[in-house]
């Protein structure tokens, strides 16, 4: 059985041809929905409308921005982003860079976790799974460390329950960060190429069935 096609795209890839991706086999694909508290991708709506009629799986992303309330994200992914997702949604941390520096070192390393756990805490109250958590462990370890739960929402934040979606561009199995034994998905290139696409796109391998990482039946 071949390997699924599963990528990841927001307004950086332009007008997408959905039917061609579609036909070059592409199974599953992760949209960026919002960023921090205010921002709607503005080809979201557009790429999860084209993507469904392709007959491809769709999941959304949400980039967390530093600076801003966890809990005002996690509204803004809910209201542009819950409804009809076919796979789990998707909590991006990474290197959040204004003027050349991450705003994440301005943040002591117990206001980091604590936005992590709030977010992924107000995700799992309103949609009663834990996120996947996208990010590259050169991130996640200096700023993260060997913490791997937030207790400040009543019941304890286990990050390492959330399934594991990493960036690691190499041939190579991806060290992981402390929360996770294993990886469910990795982002392996941010170059690939597929047709209906102009231009790279990040391209992903599963280790899990798709199917486990698909939302539940509500």
């Amino acid at each position: 059985m071949a390997e699924p096609i599963v990528i990841d795209v927001s307004h950086w890839q332009g007008n997408i041809n959905w039917q061609k991706v579609g036909a070059a086999g592409c199974t599953a694909v992760f949209i960026k929905a919002t960023n921090g508290a205010f921002q709607t991708d503005d080809q979201y709506g557009k790429n999860v409308q084209g993507a469904r009629a392709a007959g491809i799986k769709v999941g959304s992303y949400h980039f967390m921005c530093a600076s801003q309330d966890p809990d005002l994200q996690a509204e803004k992914f809910l209201a542009t982003a819950a409804i009809n997702q076919d796979l789990l949604p998707a909590l991006d941390i990474e290197w959040d860079i204004f003027k050349g520096k991450d705003r994440w070192d301005a943040l002591p390393q117990k206001t980091r976790v604590a936005n992590i756990g709030r977010y992924v805490a107000h995700i799992r109250k309103a949609l009663g799974v834990y996120p996947i958590i996208y990010t590259a462990t050169s991130w996640w370890q200096p700023n993260i460390g060997a913490i791997t739960k937030y207790s400040g929402t009543g019941d304890a934040v286990l990050f390492g329950d959330c399934p594991l979606w990493i960036a690691s561009y190499t041939r190579y199995q991806p060290k992981l960060p402390a929360p996770w034994p294993k990886w469910n998905m990795w982002q392996y290139t941010s170059t690939g190429e597929i047709n209906g696409i102009a231009g790279h796109v990040d391209m992903n391998k599963l280790s899990v069935s798709l199917d486990s990482l698909a939302m539940p039946a509500r």
